[in-house]
């Protein structure tokens, strides 16, 4: 059995989603050096955030995602 990445599941839910109506966060530990650019611009990102993140920091990001959708 293949096992899927992070990377993959967000780039098939991108597949079924093509209107980007569905915001993602990714919360990694692998990102500055590790996730080429190319691919998470690829797959439309709506914010990445780097572990460890504080609880408050979390909660400020998900609340900007969810004013932007409702403006």
């Amino acid at each position: 059995m293949s096992q899927m990445t992070g990377l993959d599941f967000i780039q098939l839910i991108r597949d079924i989603d093509f209107n980007y109506s569905i915001k993602i966060i990714l919360i990694s530990a692998y990102f500055k050096n590790d996730i080429p650019i190319e691919k998470l611009k690829k797959i439309k990102i709506d914010k990445i955030l780097e572990k460890p993140i504080a609880l408050k920091k979390l909660q400020d990001e998900i609340k900007e995602l969810v004013t932007i959708v409702k403006n």
